[in-house]
């Protein structure tokens, strides 16, 4: 089956919509709301033919994920009671391999396709635009802004300390189906269930591709 095998390299780009799912309690949240916020995927794809139907399809991307997100927040640091919110847009930028088994048969003069895989990412970066609003054991309350970075645990629960943090590492499973035209042309609906806490949840992803692929 190697042997006769078809590989074919091509280009994909995506966008759609993103948000991220109630961040764990054991972080400590108590309360959450999440919003859907914009999002973009770009980079290399190839398709590997396994057999009359079957097709293997990975792809290399730059992913950028998030949403809008308000979340509180009950911890204790050294002794002290912290009530914490935070609040802003949320994005998280990943380098992403998407691989999906796709069938594909015949229709008109190209092939529909479905299809189901998975997905791994390492986190390159993000923004949250916003504020942290901490309330202390006494009722003072302190407004910081908010800087992403990786690692760690989030909610920030050192008062001195305005930057939650994002896990480096994030996984899930994909669902695709769509048209591919004979000349190479591929669109495609495109979802994304995160299976990995960011510390602010879990990344859900439906986007729209198009992806072209050189004979």
């Amino acid at each position: 089956m190697a042997t006769n095998a078809q590989i074919r390299w091509g280009f994909r780009l995506a966008d759609g919509l993103s948000t991220l799912s109630k961040p764990d309690v054991s972080k400590g949240a108590i309360n959450s709301s999440n919003q859907l916020f914009y999002t973009l995927q770009a980079g290399v794809t190839a398709d590997w033919q396994l057999g009359k139907h079957l097709h293997l399809q990975p792809s290399l991307v730059f992913s950028s994920k998030g949403g809008k997100n308000s979340t509180h927040y009950s911890v204790t640091n050294n002794n002290t009671f912290y009530v914490i919110e935070t609040r802003g847009s949320i994005r998280h930028n990943y380098i992403e391999l998407p691989i999906n088994l796709l069938y594909k048969f015949n229709a008109g003069s190209g092939k529909l396709f479905a299809g189901l895989g998975g997905y791994a990412a390492e986190y390159l970066g993000g923004k949250m635009d916003g504020a942290v609003f901490r309330q202390d054991g006494e009722g003072g309350i302190t407004i910081t802004p908010i800087e992403v970075i990786p690692g760690g645990v989030p909610p920030p629960i050192d008062p001195a300390d305005a930057k939650p943090t994002v896990e480096k590492l994030d996984a899930g499973a994909n669902i695709t189906a769509g048209y591919e035209f004979k000349f190479g042309l591929q669109l495609a609906l495109n979802y994304s269930y995160g299976l990995t806490q960011t510390n602010y949840g879990k990344n859900r992803v439906a986007t729209v591709s198009v992806a072209y692929l050189f004979k």
